[in-house]
Order: structure tokens, then C-alpha cells, then sequence
């Protein structure tokens, strides 16, 4: 297959919602009042409309440029108006099915993960008042954009890159990287660049741990969005073809100044949030 490089993505304004997800926001919208409007609500488990609302948000045009890191801060900024028009001017993911038939699964599948990723930054930042709880589950939830962005942009590719990890039995991530030639979460930062998101965020959707030690703050978010992808994965909750389980590296501990007993106690919660969050996809 010939390699793409990472500039076809640069042209990238908007990621698409599945109609499920479309669906039960937009449900939420017209059932809500102004005054009870509550926008990191009704869109915290929607990637695609937080980017969008992100991207917005850290416009020049609102004051704040690169600064806004939270999905929370973002709603408070922008207010009721521009959230719905966004909601309301988010394209709908259309089925793919004829690139490859496992495109309805892998949608799902990706959300889900999306979603629990976050559920579990947020769970871990409050249990190890290790980082602010609302920065940790934006970060999560929008980790994967590089996956929705092959999934809607590339699907050829993407459907390459899945049948490599189903056949040799590994992760989506790792067949990525040695189908592209470079980390699929590469995409993920370089969305987050042009669409001005603030370094610290940019750092954590590439997973970013080589940073310098002064860059600490980013560091420790890189770290705590890494972890909660991992026990995403190893709890079952992957993006379709998690077939191994993922070990923990050292670093992250070392950087959130926690331990492995620590995170083990922890786990009946993350189990319970986790289950809590998996119902909206339940057929």
C-alpha cells in the first residue's frame, strides 16, 4: 500500500456524528429548556461535537485563543446560542459499509471506547487528585480522533489497517503505525494543532510522554489519558480489535505518583462507572 502522509489530513474543518449519537443529542436539545441548558451534558459522550466546540471556543474571536482545555470551560464561554447551532450543524456519519462490511461495528466500537476512556480519566483524576477532572475526560474523549478521522476520511486505508490488526492479532494502534509509517495518534495532534486547541491538550491525544521536565502539567494529563486508554482496553471496552492485553509502563505511575496497589483498588469503581457509560450503546 502506498504510505499518505500526514498533510491530507490538513484540510480536515469538521468530524462527522453517527446518527445514534445525533439522534439522542438532538432528542436532548429539543426536550431541554434555555434555563436548564447544560451543554457538557447533553454532548459528553459525542468526540466529534466537543472538537467542534473546542475549536470554536479557542478562536481569537472569543478571547482566549489555545487557552480553553475542557469541554466545561468551553460551554461556559460560548453559551447556550453557539453550542445548539453546533449540535444542530453537525454532519451525520454516513455508512460505509461497501468499503468494508465491518464499518457499522467499528463505529460503535470506537465511540464506546471514546467514551469509557474519558469516563475513567475523569474517575482516576478525582480518586488520585492527580489533575482537574474535567481537562482528564475531555482529553479522553477525544483521544481517538485520528481513528474517526481515517474511519470517515480514509476508509479504505482504515479498513486495511483493521483486517491487519484482526489477522496478525494486534492492536488497531500497532497496525497503524506499521501500515503508515507513524503513530495513528499523530493525526490526533495534528487535528488538534490546526484547529487551535492549547498544547497541553495537543500533547495528550498524541500521548505525548517525551516532554521536558518544566512541561510537567502536560505531562501528567499525556500520562493519565494514556493509563485510562489502556484499562479501556484491557476492561474490554476497546475500539474493535484490542486482542491482548496492554501493560502499563513505568512512566505513568512515575508521573502521577501513584502505584500499581493504588490503581488495583480502584478498579471495582472504574468497573462500575464503565458499566454505567456502556448503556448508551446497548442495543
Amino acid at each position: 500500500m502506498k504510505q499518505i502522509e500526514i498533510d491530507v489530513f490538513r484540510e480536515i474543518e469538521i468530524l462527522p456524528s453517527p446518527p445514534f449519537q445525533i439522534k439522542r443529542v438532538l432528542n436532548q436539545v429539543n426536550t431541554m429548556s434555555f434555563k436548564d441548558f447544560r451543554a457538557e451534558t447533553m454532548i459528553q459522550n459525542d468526540p466529534a461535537i466537543t472538537c467542534q466546540i473546542l475549536k470554536i471556543a479557542n478562536a481569537p474571536f472569543y478571547g482566549y485563543p489555545s487557552q480553553i482545555v475542557s469541554l466545561q470551560q468551553a460551554s461556559n464561554l460560548l453559551g447556550p446560542g453557539p453550542i445548539k447551532n453546533i449540535i444542530l450543524t453537525t454532519p451525520i456519519l454516513e455508512n460505509s459499509s461497501e468499503v468494508f462490511e465491518d464499518y457499522d461495528i467499528a463505529v460503535k466500537s470506537l465511540w464506546r471506547h471514546m467514551i469509557i476512556t474519558a469516563t475513567f480519566a475523569l474517575e482516576i483524576a478525582e480518586l488520585s487528585q492527580s489533575y482537574a477532572s474535567d481537562e482528564c475526560f475531555t482529553a479522553g474523549l477525544i483521544h481517538d480522533i485520528g481513528k474517526i478521522a481515517l474511519l470517515v476520511y480514509q476508509p479504505k486505508i482504515f479498513s486495511i489497517i483493521a483486517k491487519k490488526a484482526k489477522k496478525e492479532k494486534i492492536s488497531l494502534s500497532q497496525a497503524g503505525s506499521e501500515t503508515l509509517g507513524w503513530p495513528i495518534s499523530e493525526i490526533s495532534g495534528h487535528l488538534a494543532s490546526i484547529w487551535g486547541f492549547p498544547e497541553k491538550l495537543i500533547n495528550a491525544v498524541k500521548l505525548n510522554h517525551n516532554l521536558e521536565p518544566d512541561n510537567d502539567e502536560s505531562r501528567k494529563l499525556s500520562a493519565l489519558v494514556y493509563l485510562s486508554d489502556c484499562l479501556a482496553d484491557n476492561l474490554n471496552y476497546h475500539d474493535g480489535w484490542h486482542t491482548s492485553e496492554v501493560s502499563i509502563e513505568p512512566w505513568i505511575f512515575e508521573t502521577l505518583e501513584f502505584d500499581q496497589s493504588n490503581l488495583n483498588g480502584w478498579i471495582p469503581r472504574l468497573k462500575e462507572v464503565a458499566e454505567l457509560a456502556a448503556v448508551a450503546f446497548e442495543d
